[in-house]
């Protein structure tokens, strides 16, 4: 919020956030909620999300076309996002594009720019990547069968070939990728219409997050505490009221985009880019909404809070005459001074250690530690629990 905006925004996206959550756990008891109390990956990508936008603001909020160390922070930031969602390996080559459009016309440092940024994603995901083929025999970041269930998910509701797709069933992945061609081969059409709609769903409920149901007429009490999964029904019954609700959120969101767009356009577009590109991510695998875009719905949201610190603002200063900077400067102005200071080497030898130790820490632990628990077969397994 203080990068794009003021500290006012930032606490107002803050409130939005700690609203949400509070929701999603009281949801937990009658739907399917991810929140802070299970144990999902959502609220650890969440914040690597969040993390990550910062370092994406602060490096284009540089002016000098050089290098400026926050390609190392960003290629880091990746790695350890991709080890907690595989499918943000789509950040790989978005990031080598905006280091294209940052360093742009200077070509030696585009190079070095795509050197830091894959040698800082490689520091983080080489040790998993050793270890998981010390196991499986495949260079992956993840168990090769856990990605057995993609070619059924790709496949549903299209008709692809059961011989293709047998020839590759020992290897998850060289199916899954088999699965691929085969669809851009013969359902090329119906693929990018079920995409288009992942998409479409994926911000949809990021919107769905803010107030659309107030002509639903619910009770007050519903508008604190969850007693009913309502959405179960019709979420948002089609009426007038409903319909302004809906337009009045997307005037809020687009005014709080506006708002920091004047200000630094570039870092707004490549926060809106990273939305978009998470959300493909999760599109091209046909997965869509509930916990698919969790980790980035906040900056949808984050518009909409910025855009009602605006509208307090306006009416603040109608109804007093003064305007909230008059009052507090500190909390209520964009900071004039940028902190896009050049970082000394020793920090950045810190960040490198510690992304260095993320990624190597499950190897290590199995070569330093014992194991605590004995090594059952399956069969032993289900022996025990009968």
């Amino acid at each position: 919020g203080r990068e794009l905006h003021s500290r006012l925004g930032g606490i107002a996206i803050a409130l939005f956030a700690i609203f949400r959550e509070v929701s999603s756990i009281q949801a937990a008891s009658i739907a399917n909620t991810s929140n802070t109390k299970l144990l999902l990956s959502d609220m650890p990508a969440a914040l690597l999300a969040a993390v990550l936008a910062l370092t994406l603001i602060r490096w284009f909020k540089t002016k000098e076309k050089r290098i400026s160390g926050y390609e190392f922070l960003v290629g880091g930031l990746i790695g350890v996002f991709i080890l907690t969602r595989l499918q943000t390996m789509a950040l790989v080559p978005f990031a080598l594009i905006l280091a294209i459009i940052h360093s742009y016309p200077k070509f030696n440092k585009i190079l070095v720019s795509f050197f830091i940024l894959l040698a800082s994603i490689g520091l983080v995901i080489t040790p998993v990547l050793l270890r998981n083929h010390s196991i499986t025999g495949v260079f992956w970041v993840d168990n090769p069968a856990s990605s057995s269930g993609l070619s059924r998910i790709l496949t549903t509701g299209i008709e692809v070939n059961g011989d293709v797709i047998s020839q590759s069933s020992n290897n998850p992945i060289g199916k899954n990728l088999q699965v691929f061609q085969t669809i851009f081969k013969n359902n090329f059409l119906e693929y990018i219409y079920s995409i288009a709609d992942n998409l479409s769903r994926n911000l949809i409920s990021s919107i769905l997050v803010l107030p659309v149901r107030l002509g639903n007429h619910p009770p007050f009490l519903d508008f604190l505490t969850f007693t009913t999964p309502f959405w179960s029904e019709v979420y948002s019954q089609p009426n007038v009221f409903n319909a302004l609700v809906i337009l009045g959120n997307l005037a809020v969101i687009s005014l709080g985009f506006a708002q920091i767009f004047k200000r630094n356009p570039w870092p707004v577009l490549v926060i809106l880019g990273l939305y978009m590109v998470y959300n493909l991510s999760s599109a091209v695998v046909r997965l869509s909404g509930w916990r698919f875009i969790l980790p980035m719905d906040w900056i949808i949201y984050g518009f909409y809070a910025l855009g009602m610190v605006e509208i307090v603002g306006w009416v603040y200063q109608k109804v007093t005459g003064l305007s909230a900077s008059s009052c507090s400067a500190w909390l209520a102005e964009y900071p004039a001074t940028e902190a896009t200071q050049r970082k000394a080497l020793p920090t950045y030898l810190i960040f490198g250690l510690i992304f260095l130790i993320t990624g190597a820490f499950i190897p290590a632990r199995e070569h330093l530690l014992p194991s605590l628990l004995p090594e059952y077969s399956r069969q032993e397994v289900c022996e025990r629990i009968d």
